[in-house]
Formats: structure tokens, sequence, C-alpha cells
């Protein structure tokens, strides 16, 4: 009877053992879910960007892969030094009058109407943000003080206010035709 309790107890232990492994596998793959996102480019954390943008990529070789930016800044530098053959799948971005609801809406980023912002916190410079609709856009620019842009527009701005036109003496565009 005492082998056979001893070897019960020898059984148990190693089931115990192998069931605490287990649950600290789970809890450490849990605790890195929760990670925030970071930003593709600088490095900040994205999740909470009034300015969010999730970019679906896939590259020459077929191989898939989604990245998010923290401001349009961020994303056209991002883009401009995308490898060759390298062709967007779908990009959108944070409808900003949405950005406070459960579960906050996006819109393609080229079809976003876009408006400067005073300085914003979580995301880079220049503070542009991006609206679906046309009508809330023009009433923040106009109690902004500021005007409404189509996505070629907020790039120019973006671009010009980065000194990234002067810089490099490339067309942009020229890289999307």
């Amino acid at each position: 009877m005492r082998i056979l309790g001893k070897k019960f107890l020898f059984v148990l232990a190693i089931v115990v053992f192998g069931a605490l492994i287990a649950s600290q596998a789970s809890f450490t793959a849990e605790v890195k879910e929760k990670k925030p996102a970071e930003c593709a480019f600088c490095g900040m954390p994205a999740d909470e960007s009034p300015v969010l943008i999730k970019v679906s990529l896939k590259d020459s070789k077929g191989k898939e892969k989604n990245v998010v930016f923290d401001s349009l800044g961020c994303w056209l530098q991002y883009e401009a030094n995308l490898e060759k053959g390298t062709k967007v799948v779908s990009a959108v971005v944070l409808d900003y009058p949405t950005r406070e609801e459960e579960k906050p809406k996006f819109t393609d980023l080229k079809k976003a109407f876009w408006v400067e912002a005073e300085k914003l916190k979580k995301t880079m410079p220049p503070y542009l943000v991006a609206f679906s609709s046309k009508d809330k856009a023009t009433s923040f620019a106009k109690e902004k003080g500021t005007k409404v842009l189509t996505y070629a527009e907020a790039m120019d701005f973006v671009m010009e206010k980065l000194g990234l036109k002067k810089q490099s003496g490339v067309d942009h565009e020229a890289h999307h035709k």
C-alpha cells in the first residue's frame, strides 16, 4: 500500500507541476496580447492615437503584413521606403469623431477628409485628423479656423511640413503610379 501511495503522490506531483507550467504559459500569452501596438515607423504606441492608421501590405512574394501608425506623417515616411513590389492591400484611418466610442469607426485612408488640428496627444506632428463625413470635417475645420483637405492635399501638407519634398527631391506621388 505504501508503494502505491508513493507512486500516486509522484504522479500527482507531476500532474500539478505540468498544470502550473501550462497555466503560466497561457498567462504569459495573455500578457503579450495586451501589449499596445507600436507605430511601425516611430515606435510610439499607436492604439490610442487620434489618427490611428491600419495598413495591410503584401510583399512581392505574397506574404501579408499588418502594420499600424500613429500619424499620417509616419505612414507616408514608411510608405516611401517600402520594398519594391510591396503593395498596399488596404489602408484605413480612425474616423476622428468616433475615437472615444466603444467601437470606433474607420474609413478608407484615401477617401477620408483631413483637417489640421491643434497639438494632439499620442500622435506625431503635423497634426491632422481624419473624417469619413465631409460635413463633420467642414464643421470641425470652421471651428478650428482651418480647411478640409483631400488625401492628396493632406499628403502634400505633411510632406511639406516634414521637409520631405525638399530633402529628397522626389515626387512622392510618382511611386503610386
